[in-house]
């Protein structure tokens, strides 16, 4: 997370290169390390070894900074008309990424052993580095003056918390930080919801691990698929309002939430993750209305910003969650979910908030 804040600031002055080469690296290496503790000659060394799997991965600046680079780089080059959809291209991609490696390493370690599938994870890693060489650009106005000494160290830890919370133009400071109370409600929602499904829906709704497995196969085709084509038919048919689309889409998740454990509805659960499963349209909207509050030579540190709430919140929600679930085993375990669609509906408050101030200054103008 340190070298996230870092690297964003570094990003923000002299390109992308740097924050998307460094996590690939440090995912390679820190495959090869596994594979190396998981061989029959290293299997018997102690269990702290296995931590420096972990200090490898993050010293690099893993998943939070692949977001943040990721975002940053997007929103520099998607059209302002254009925008939610790319964000949310780029966020069902990394879904994608995600559900396959799920979906395929455990039968890969089941045919040919956890050294070896950590082999492989090393050499995908890698992969991307080609591409990012040579099509990655410079989409600011660099100061090669900033070199990676004066750009990379500790002094820029708290730039992205100062950038979020600068004063701004008009009604924009106010409307950046309602964006992350947004995003951060409802994101903890979908961390709470994923994190106790298995436990809900097997221990508690009966369902069996096939089942379950098409359950979340369900979910993610709906997130990867369906959330960007809708957005594509939004663009190019109806044309709504983005903050419209924020406004439906998060509605929608709050009665996904308050539907799944409606015993007496036919069918509640699958009604219920085919409305929460559009989150991922809110996502998209919340990210592009980050970028209509922030300069062009803010984005890494807006999207710092944002990968730690989706970090730190994420974890909080879910482990919360959790805890609430066990709480409430013997009284409604459906509790959660109706806690999830509360969180979901203060996210909702949250944003029309934001749309009722981008509407008053519209007409101001």
């Amino acid at each position: 997370m340190l070298l996230n804040l870092m690297l964003s600031s570094y990003c923000d002055k002299i390109g992308h290169k740097l924050p998307y080469l460094l996590p690939c690296l440090g995912t390679a290496l820190s495959a090869v390390y596994l594979a190396v503790i998981a061989s029959p000659q290293f299997i018997t060394w102690p269990l702290p070894t296995i931590f420096v799997f972990s200090i490898v991965s993050s010293a690099f600046g893993s998943f939070p900074t692949i977001l943040m680079t990721s975002f940053s780089y997007c929103g520099l080059v998607a059209r302002v008309d254009n925008r939610s959809l790319v964000m949310g291209l780029c966020e069902a991609s990394i879904l994608v990424g995600v559900f396959i490696g799920n979906l395929i390493t455990g039968p890969i370690i089941d045919s040919i052993g956890l050294p070896s599938m950590a082999y492989i994870n090393a050499g995908i890693s890698l992969l991307p580095l080609p591409v990012l060489i040579l099509l990655t650009d410079v989409t600011t106005e660099a100061n090669l003056s900033n070199n990676w000494r004066n750009v990379v160290k500790l002094a820029h830890i708290l730039d992205a918390f100062k950038c979020v919370f600068k004063k701004r133009e008009g009604s924009k400071r106010l409307r950046l930080n309602l964006v992350f109370v947004s995003y951060t409600c409802i994101f903890m929602a979908s961390a709470g919801a994923s994190g106790n499904s298995f436990l809900y829906l097997v221990k508690s709704k009966g369902f069996s691990l096939t089942l379950y497995s098409v359950f979340n196969s369900y979910s993610a085709i709906l997130k990867t698929i369906s959330c960007p084509l809708i957005l594509y038919v939004c663009k190019r048919f109806i044309k709504p309002q983005e903050h419209t689309i924020g406004l439906v889409a998060i509605s929608c998740a709050a009665i996904g939430y308050i539907i799944v454990p409606i015993d007496i509805l036919p069918y509640s659960v699958w009604i219920g993750v085919t409305f929460f499963s559009l989150d991922l349209l809110a996502y998209a909207v919340i990210r592009s209305i980050q970028l209509s509050c922030c300069e062009k030579n803010e984005l890494g540190l807006i999207f710092a910003y944002d990968a730690i709430i989706q970090s730190t919140f994420g974890l909080t929600g879910s482990i919360g969650i959790k805890a609430l679930y066990s709480a409430t085993l013997t009284t409604w375990n459906g509790m959660y979910l109706a806690i999830c669609a509360l969180l979901t509906i203060i996210s909702l408050s949250a944003f029309v908030w934001l749309s009722l101030l981008k509407l008053r200054e519209k007409f101001s103008n």
